[in-house]
């Protein structure tokens, strides 16, 4: 079995300030490369060490965001 860790993803939907650009976009889009990862390395199961959330309240647009870039893995996501 070959397991994937990652951590301190920080998902949130509201840009910083100091940011240019689109948070949504840039998770979309390390969310796409991490399931790249997963597609050529046969991933089985990913392990998250923390931190997969910006805050420890967050709305539920962000919960349902976060849900559907885990789902879009392919793989069980442990947290």
């Amino acid at each position: 079995m070959k397991f994937l860790i990652v951590g301190d993803i920080h998902i949130r939907l509201n840009t910083p300030i100091s940011r240019k650009d689109d948070i949504e976009h840039v998770f979309r889009d390390k969310f796409s490369q991490l399931r790249k990862i997963i597609v050529d390395n046969k991933i089985d199961c990913v392990l998250n060490s923390g931190d997969l959330l910006d805050k420890a309240f967050v709305g539920n647009e962000t919960m349902m965001f976060a849900e559907e870039m885990i789902n879009s893995l392919g793989v069980p996501f442990i947290m």
